[in-house]
């Protein structure tokens, strides 16, 4: 008679993990608050001038999602990263479904990108309280890391705008 055999599971090597936010909290002053209030007031008027009624309507519902998404504070997003691939919010990915990474260093935070082989949607986080030379370090052991990415026109916008 052939008796069982046990397989015990390996605990899971976990080299790093961190929580922190998706995207920067930006301060916003009072100024920046009267500066787009003015901005959106002239597109309305503008709109309303042209006889642009749809530009119009959509300049009050960008102006009203804006207001609504921003009265919260960004979204936290956890990252863990082990031998099999990374978990990213309980979703795990496996390294053979990632394409590589790149860090954006900024005087505020840094960020981390990670690309997928397929689709559009890549990991963005910052790296929170984690050393970006730890987290190169360890990522560089499963993929490949862009050298000579920088931040993108878009994101320069959106932080310098503070949008």
């Amino acid at each position: 008679m052939e008796t069982p055999t046990s397989t015990l599971e390996k605990p899971k090597n976990v080299p790093l993990q961190w929580t922190a936010h998706r995207h920067p909290d930006h301060l916003r002053s009072k100024k920046w608050y009267i500066a787009m209030g003015i901005f959106i007031a002239l597109c309305l008027v503008y709109a309303l001038w042209t006889a642009g009624w749809s530009f119009a309507i959509v300049i009050v519902l960008i102006g009203i999602a804006y207001a609504g998404l921003h009265r919260t504070p960004p979204a936290m997003g956890t990252l863990q990263i082990d031998e099999e691939g990374c978990t990213w919010d309980n979703e795990v990915i496996s390294w053979d479904r990632l394409k590589d990474f790149w860090i954006v260093r900024l005087p505020e935070y840094n960020e981390l990108h990670i690309v997928r082989k397929r689709g559009i949607l890549e990991i963005i986080v910052q790296t929170g309280d984690i050393p970006v030379p730890e987290i190169r370090a360890t990522l560089s052991q499963f993929l490949p890391e862009r050298q000579d990415q920088s931040e993108r026109l878009i994101d320069r916008i959106i932080r310098l705008t503070k949008l």
